[in-house]
C-alpha cells in the first residue's frame, strides 16, 4: 500500500513539474496552484476581555500562478465560509481576468484532492463552461492525497501572519469584516489580493444547472478539456495513463 501511496505521489509530482516547466517556456501556458486555508479566526487586541466579544472567521483561498511573463503568489479573502466548488469559482474571477489579459490559451490548476472542494461535477462543469466560452483548454491535476498543498499553503501561511500583524499595529482599530482587512492589507504585502462575497458565490451557483453524478469521480487525477473537442471532458485515472471521454452529461 505504501509502494503504491508513493509511487502515485510521483506521477502527480512529475505531472505539476512538466506543467510548471511548460508555462515558464510557453507565453501562452499557465499553470495555478491553489488551496483553501483554514479559517482564519479574526481576533482584536484585548477584545476577548469584553462581554460583547466573539469570533469571526474568514476565508482564506491562497495560491501561486506560473507564467513565462510572470510569477506571483495571490489570495482571495472573503466572509463567506463556504468552500465547495462554486466558492472555489468565485474566489478566482478576478485572477481569471488576470490571466485573460496575458493571452493564455492552456490553463493548468494543480490542487489537492478533496471532493467537497475541487474534485466534483460542480467544478466539471465550470472548467467546461470556461473553456468553451473562452476557447482554451484546461487541465486540472489533483495531487496524490496528503500531498496537495505545497506552495499554496505556505502563501495561505504567510497572509495570516500578515493579518496577524495589521490587527497588532492597529489595535484600537475593530477590523470585523474581511473586506476591511482586504482594504487595508493591500498596500502592505507583495502578494497580489482578491476579494469576493456571498453573492459572488450565489452568482455562480445560480449559474448551475442539475448536475447528475460523474461516475468514477473519486478516482480521477486528471481532467482535461479541449477546445476542438466541443467541450467533451476526458479524464485520467493518473496522469501518465492516456486520457479517456468521460460520460458526463451536461
Amino acid at each position: 500500500m505504501l509502494k503504491q501511496h508513493v509511487n502515485h505521489f510521483y506521477i502527480q509530482s512529475k505531472a505539476f513539474k512538466t506543467a510548471k516547466e511548460t508555462s515558464l517556456t510557453n507565453s501562452g501556458c499557465a499553470t495555478v496552484q491553489i488551496d483553501w486555508s483554514e479559517n482564519y479566526s479574526i481576533k482584536q487586541a484585548g477584545e476577548e476581555k469584553s462581554p460583547y466579544y466573539f469570533e469571526r472567521h474568514i476565508s482564506i483561498h491562497s495560491g501561486y500562478v506560473w507564467t513565462k511573463q510572470k510569477q506571483f503568489g495571490f489570495a482571495a479573502l472573503s466572509d463567506a465560509t463556504n468552500h465547495m466548488g462554486e466558492a472555489c469559482w468565485a474566489s478566482i474571477q478576478t485572477l481569471l481576468k488576470d490571466l485573460e489579459k496575458l493571452e493564455i490559451k492552456h490553463m493548468t490548476f494543480v490542487t489537492d484532492s478533496p471532493t467537497s472542494q475541487y474534485r466534483n461535477k460542480t467544478i466539471l462543469y465550470l472548467i467546461k463552461s470556461l473553456a468553451t466560452t473562452k476557447k482554451i483548454k484546461i487541465t486540472w491535476l489533483y495531487l496524490e492525497a496528503g500531498h496537495g498543498k505545497g506552495v499554496a499553503d505556505a502563501i495561505g501561511a504567510t497572509i495570516k501572519r500578515q493579518i496577524d500583524d495589521l490587527i497588532a499595529y492597529h489595535p484600537n482599530d475593530s477590523y470585523l469584516t474581511a473586506k476591511e482587512i482586504y482594504n487595508d492589507l493591500q498596500s502592505k504585502t507583495n502578494l497580489k489580493l482578491y476579494y469576493y462575497d456571498s453573492n459572488d458565490t450565489e452568482k455562480i451557483k445560480n449559474l448551475l444547472p442539475k448536475l447528475q453524478p460523474v461516475p468514477g469521480t473519486a478516482k480521477i487525477h486528471e481532467v482535461e478539456v479541449e477546445v476542438e473537442s466541443n467541450g467533451d471532458l476526458y479524464g485520467k485515472d493518473w496522469s501518465n495513463e492516456p486520457l479517456k471521454l468521460l460520460k458526463i452529461r451536461f
